[in-house]
């Protein structure tokens, strides 16, 4: 049995998605069809990046993703099959595939040409059912990736920014919001956990607006409608509100920013290190008889 995945900005008040699992059937009925996401912003290809990034390492090996999000259908745009020791990811050549392979290591990445493997009739504008879905079902049923195209070295790649670094001082980027409203940033756990450990509390800058917030191990951690910071399911850093929608009440969107400040908190455990380490004059008096 094969598992091939579908993401896309396509919605679920359309037949789109019912058509491009139709053609997959009609191809390779073994393969069974196992939907990400559906409701990607309309042709927000970053967003698409990330939800296919954060959902790959839950699927076994052997697994084939199809993901469309594709404002450039149709024109000069190639198609392509990106495959790692893990899985195989296919799509437009747009970036939103990249980032997802590059997780799993080694790849590369094939320029779909063989138009035997397409649909008989080809819309400019549907790529997904009439290219994209078809060649992921003839790889289901053992087609080499050389018999789709040639290997090619010149893929689009999205631009990705990195969070800030300056001392104790921290500059991260929304990524996502999910449907909680809750701010998924940039910034990972690892690097986040290097300056601050669960229960302490950090100041952060959102737009005009400074607050002190809990860092906590997950929402119900912190009181009704309070904001918190915590280790989101994907590894990165969160900003959230317990049963509130942060996004909301702080008006933030994708790719806005947003500055952590640990300053504080390393003052304090500074302070902390040099109190346990510095015996008071009294001490020093009872180690100096102690010592007789």
């Amino acid at each position: 049995m094969h598992l091939i995945t579908l993401l896309s900005d396509f919605g679920l008040n359309n037949a789109y998605v019912s058509q491009m699992k139709g053609v997959i059937a009609s191809i390779a009925p073994m393969a069974t069809c196992v939907d990400i996401s559906h409701t990607v912003s309309p042709q927000q290809v970053r967003i698409g990046s990330f939800l296919l990034s954060s959902s790959v390492d839950f699927f076994p090996k052997g697994t084939i993703h199809v993901a469309v999000v594709d404002p450039g259908v149709g024109t000069m745009r190639r198609g392509i099959v990106v495959v790692t020791p893990k899985q195989v990811f296919v799509g437009p050549d747009n970036g939103l595939l990249i980032n997802a392979a590059k997780k799993q290591g080694h790849f590369d990445v094939y320029e779909i040409t063989n138009d035997s493997l397409f649909n008989t009739t080809i819309s400019q504008t549907f790529h997904g059912r009439d290219i994209f879905a078809p060649v992921a079902a003839h790889i289901a049923r053992g087609v080499s990736f050389e018999h789709i195209g040639k290997k090619i070295n010149d893929y689009h790649v999205l631009e990705t920014s990195r969070p800030r670094i300056n001392g104790d001082i921290v500059e991260a980027d929304v990524e996502f919001i999910d449907d909680f409203g809750n701010i998924i940033t940039n910034l990972s756990a690892i690097t986040f956990h290097s300056f601050i450990r669960f229960e302490k509390t950090c100041k952060i800058k959102i737009k005009r607006k400074k607050i002190t917030v809990p860092f906590v191990s997950t929402y119900g951690h912190c009181p009704l409608n309070e904001t918190l910071i915590t280790t989101g399911s994907a590894g990165f850093i969160e900003i959230a509100i317990n049963q509130g929608n942060a996004a909301k009440i702080y008006d933030l969107s994708i790719g806005d920013s947003v500055t952590f400040d640990f300053t504080q908190e390393k003052k304090m455990e500074q302070n902390k290190d040099v109190k346990i380490g510095k015996n008071t004059d009294e001490e020093k008096s009872l180690e100096f008889k102690d010592g007789i």
